[in-house]
């Protein structure tokens, strides 16, 4: 499940802020369970978790932990409680059921929150359950009910959110997030003027339950229109019109890629070649590139090469890198553009995709992609322009994995230091950072793009 920016509550407030994981449910009882709450997942965290360990002992102290009925009127009957109790609450109780209660539990929630249910299906490996598909068909109803009638400029505000008033660093960065300008400046990305308005939402229903995935590609009206973006924009990159058969296509184009690419590592075995710009707090620390980021780099078990922005050489070193090192992951941040970002003299996007294109000459045909993360404003227009340049200059050649932190048209203000390296690339979380946990945990606006088995680019997330 992605973070999101909520600019519509009534339509997300089935979105959830994170899954715990399958080990936290050991030992296997609820008051285990609630005794390892654990916010260190949420970005810019204002949950009081001593106050909800609180609140959730004294609900289930009271509860006959094996009625699934009695937790069920609990679960619902308490207006006031945050999002996070309630998942942790429904995780606490589903814990301390036995397995046959469970079933019952989650049959009898399906129909008051199926988007709960989908999220505690997955993280307890019950997709193929009966409650499950209940959950998925009554979720993607109500979805399909609460989608009809927007407009395209309204499902893309809701998409991006508002932007947190904390992420914007002057009044200059307020004027130019106007949400109907945001919307109406990813709606200028030519494949979403192609096909996003051909894309019935009745299409998508059904796919889910019957996928077989163990991660629902959408939860959320918000989720909902993040897909028909990505299946917009996949569609126009092979050169393909939006109907029901092509879109049934890519849906499950997008769940199979997502599986392919889910284990593979962003740093861990990897040369990782960082490069940011020398931007400051006022209390002068960098913005991008703390020595706690570059050590929580190190502690991925990367091969890290840091350099000097300001160096004469620097773009000649990053391009070198580009060129010749096996299993690179080049990590960029800074300012920039749709055609250049501003690191050490300036790296155009046809520089780029020329050194990408003769790193393909120095690679045996066996080596896994390359991945390119650039943390910039319009880090999404060049990621597409950096891909058409590819293709210009030889088609043939093996694309990179491209992850960036902002939609189409947009710029980068979310605080580089903590949620996108922190909490989207996971470098805070003492694992190993993979792609299949970015599927999860990302915020909605953070897009990758891979390629298919044509060496044709497809946006997976």
């Amino acid at each position: 499940m992605k973070i999101q920016n909520a600019i519509l509550p009534t339509l997300v407030a089935a979105s959830f802020l994170f899954i715990p994981s399958p080990t936290m449910a050991e030992p296997n009882t609820a008051l285990g369970f609630v005794n390892r709450m654990d916010c260190s997942r949420v970005p810019n965290e204002q949950v009081d978790v001593e106050d909800s360990r609180r609140r959730l002992k004294e609900k289930l102290d009271a509860a006959p932990t094996q009625d699934p009925q009695a937790l069920l009127r609990i679960f619902c009957s308490v207006p006031r409680w945050t999002v996070d109790e309630r998942i942790f609450f429904s995780h606490a109780a589903f814990v301390g059921l036995t397995e046959a209660n469970r079933n019952l539990f989650l049959d009898r929630l399906a129909a008051v929150d199926p988007a709960q249910v989908m999220e505690m299906a997955v993280d307890t490996g019950k997709t193929h359950t009966p409650a499950f598909r209940t959950a998925v068909d009554e979720q993607e109803r109500r979805l399909v009910r609460e989608i009809k009638g927007l407009s395209r400029e309204q499902q893309l505000t809701a998409y991006l959110g508002e932007v947190p008033a904390a992420e914007l660093m002057s009044r200059r960065d307020r004027k130019r997030v106007d949400s109907k300008r945001r919307a109406r400046d990813l709606a200028s990305d030519p494949a979403i003027l192609e096909n996003f308005d051909r894309i019935e939402d009745s299409w998508l229903v059904g796919l889910q339950a019957d996928s077989g995935s163990t991660m629902p590609l959408f939860t959320n009206l918000i989720e909902l229109v993040q897909l028909k973006v990505m299946v917009a924009r996949n569609l126009r990159f092979r050169g393909l019109v939006a109907d029901q058969q092509t879109v049934t296509r890519e849906f499950h184009r997008i769940r199979s890629a997502r599986e392919q690419f889910g284990a593979l590592s962003l740093f861990a075995q990897r040369r990782t070649v960082f490069m940011a710009d020398d931007q400051e707090w006022k209390w002068g620390k960098p913005i991008i590139g703390s020595e706690k980021h570059l050590a929580q780099l190190r502690d991925q078990g990367t091969d890290l090469s840091v350099v000097a922005e300001k160096s004469a050489m620097a773009s000649t070193t990053v391009l070198g890198e580009v060129q010749e090192s096996a299993d690179l992951t080049l990590l960029l941040g800074g300012h920039g553009d749709s055609s250049t970002l501003e690191l050490g003299g300036g790296l155009e996007t046809r520089e780029l995709a020329r050194a990408f294109v003769e790193r393909a000459a120095s690679q045996p045909a066996s080596a896994g992609p390359a991945i390119l993360i650039a943390m910039t404003c319009k880090g999404h227009d060049f990621a597409r322009g950096l891909l058409d340049a590819m293709h210009s200059l030889d088609p043939t050649a093996p694309k990179p994995i491209i992850i960036v932190p902002s939609e189409f048209g947009q710029p980068f203000l979310k605080y580089p230091s903590d949620p996108f390296l922190g909490h989207d690339l996971g470098l805070r979380g003492g694992q190993a950072s993979t792609l299949g946990e970015m599927f999860g945990q990302a915020h909605i606006e953070t897009s990758i793009y891979v390629t298919d088995e044509n060496n044709i680019p497809m946006q997976v997330l």
